[in-house]
């Protein structure tokens, strides 16, 4: 008992480690991941080393299996729709709000075709931009660093930089995975049920119009052979 209380006070360590995912702009992207010890680069593209631009082994190709045709149809989804957005909005709010985006740093000097277009690109942006980050400070859990956006009367071109690090949790995203699940479930199982319950009656109905026409066609036969 106390190993099993062991590995799963491991296990609950493990997750409650965050997942650190650090990227920004500064005249190219960079994204970077890391988890533990375990990094990894996306932007930029680390330089290839010999050893890895050798050729793969090509695999044999495997027999592609029939896929399953999935049990709803197009129409049936849209009437879920609604009732989706109801159970699967809340855990995926939970898990945002967990997801911490900090030392986000923005910094933009705006430059236009002259003066007075640069003001009027210079007003616009400024409040496209300062009301992205109210809403994304609504949506998650966000820490500002700096947010300078300038207009740029003597600037020769536009200039655009900026650098964030969020982190998220594997429990929280367990546990929001686990939410939507059962959710899904719940929503999934009973419109499923429901499509064969029609889908067995449409059946029926086409068979037992089948058996009248069938029973129609032998009464004419019947009829012109006695005649």
């Amino acid at each position: 008992m106390k190993i099993l209380l062991i590995v799963v006070a491991v296990i609950i360590a493990f997750l409650l480690i965050p997942v650190t995912v650090s990227g920004g702009y500064d005249s190219q992207p960079a994204l970077e991941i890391k988890y533990l010890f375990y990094k990894k680069t996306v932007f930029p593209k680390p330089e290839k080393t010999e050893s890895g631009t050798a050729k793969k082994k090509t695999k044999p190709a495997k027999a592609t299996k029939p896929k399953k045709k999935f049990p709803l149809t197009v129409g049936d989804m849209i009437e879920l729709l609604p009732k989706a957005v109801d159970r699967l909005i809340p855990p995926v709010r939970k898990l945002l709000k967990r997801t911490v985006i900090g030392k986000f740093s923005l910094s933009m000097t705006i430059v236009g075709s002259d003066a007075a277009d640069t003001a009027i690109q210079f007003g616009k942006i400024n409040g496209a931009v300062f009301y992205a980050v109210a809403l994304l400070d609504r949506i998650m859990t966000l820490k500002v660093k700096n947010v300078d956006i300038v207009p740029g009367f003597a600037a020769e071109q536009s200039d655009f930089k900026a650098s964030a690090k969020i982190k998220a949790y594997p429990l929280a995203l367990l546990i929001a995975a686990v939410q939507l699940g059962i959710s899904a479930l719940i929503l999934l199982i009973p419109a499923v049920k429901e499509r064969k319950r029609k889908s067995r009656a449409a059946n029926v109905a086409s068979t037992q119009i089948n058996d009248r026409k069938d029973d129609r066609n032998g009464e004419e036969k019947s009829v012109g052979r006695s005649a």
